[in-house]
């Protein structure tokens, strides 16, 4: 009996080891290893749908903005005139109408973009009325071109068509050259109107430090300078296309921080007022535009601005393209993991 037993271990230093000992072994480092890969399998599909949730949240946000201005538009039957100063057309007939038509408009194209079906379509009708409603400040340009205010309102306006350009490349169902070229367009638009954010910054900075709350340190004129200069810089990014991804990123967290800081508290401070909830139903829509912009350039649907994107490069092959939006919509293919022989 104890020779059998003695035959049938193993013997390292003295010591006996049975036989069933080393199958337990063997048998508790293959789940070990089993549940070390599920582990990373499962980091890597929570980091997918991750990208894929916050690449979507810039359609969301330009959505609900567009449907926050419509709400905003029924609610109080006149355009919101800070923003989309039809008065520049003088005594506007039927100007109540054509107020609560484009409300309409705004909130079905809002709802519209919510849904990946009719985004497209949505996003068509939304950024056709950002158009005219950017068009409302150009006899103001035209009137008073030496005053950069009129400038700076048309630029302000026009952002949020520079958005809805790139954004409707991106849901873009066939992949060519012409998507590339206007989700390219599109940036190289966006990018100007931010470097009229920062110069309206520049210019006005006494009417910039008043909106910025006193409580906050090291000052009012402090942060009007500060983000009047993270604006020239996103603007610069995103035209050169270095740390374009970074500085469009941190561009939109910027426009988020100063909509929780200076437009919401509005809403309680004079709530009922058109100018806080138009204002707020603005900057939504400006931060949904800025944030569709990053997750173009995150995903890379809009290459960098240099020589080569200008032209059929490699980078904006139709198959480079369809890649890049199959890596995007369904995230990474997951690796094949090898059980060890047990």
């Amino acid at each position: 009996m104890v020779g059998a037993f003695a035959r049938s271990s193993d013997r390292r230093g003295g010591l006996c080891a049975p036989n069933w000992s080393n199958d337990i072994a063997r048998k508790w480092l293959f789940h070990l290893h089993q549940c070390k890969l599920n582990i990373g399998m499962s980091e890597q599909i929570f980091s997918m749908w991750t990208r894929r949730l916050l690449s979507k949240a810039g359609v969301r946000v330009y959505g609900l903005g567009a449907m926050a201005l419509g709400l905003v538009g029924l609610v109080w039957g006149d355009f919101a005139d800070a923003w989309q100063p039809i008065q520049a057309f003088g005594n506007v007939p039927h100007r109540e109408l054509l107020a609560y038509c484009a409300a309409v408009l705004e909130l079905a194209a809002g709802a519209a973009i919510q849904w990946r079906r009719t985004a497209r379509a949505g996003v068509l009708v939304s950024g056709t009325l950002f158009f005219i409603f950017a068009c409302f400040w150009l006899p103001r340009v035209i009137g008073f071109p030496q005053i950069f205010g009129t400038w700076g309102g048309f630029l302000e306006a026009f952002s949020l068509v520079a958005g809805a350009v790139v954004l409707y490349a991106s849901l873009a169902s066939a992949e060519s050259m012409n998507v590339v070229r206007a989700a390219y367009l599109g940036r190289v638009l966006y990018g100007i109107c931010v470097l009229g954010f920062a110069m309206d910054h520049f210019l006005y900075i006494q009417q910039t430090a008043d909106m910025v709350p006193k409580w906050i340190p090291p000052g009012q004129h402090f942060w009007a300078v500060a983000t009047g200069i993270f604006h020239l810089l996103a603007g610069l990014a995103i035209l050169t296309g270095v740390l374009d991804s970074l500085g469009s990123r941190l561009l939109t967290l910027m426009l988020i921080v100063f909509g929780a800081l200076v437009w919401l508290p509005r809403l309680v401070t004079a709530p009922h007022a058109h100018m806080s909830w138009a204002g707020n139903a603005i900057h939504l829509a400006l931060t949904g535009a800025a944030w569709v912009i990053a997750d173009a350039i995150a995903s890379r649907d809009c290459g960098p601005v240099t020589k080569e994107s200008m032209l059929p490069s490699e980078f904006f092959s139709v198959e480079a393209m369809r890649h890049r939006r199959a890596i995007r919509r369904d995230g990474p293919s997951e690796p094949e993991f090898e059980v060890p022989a047990v």
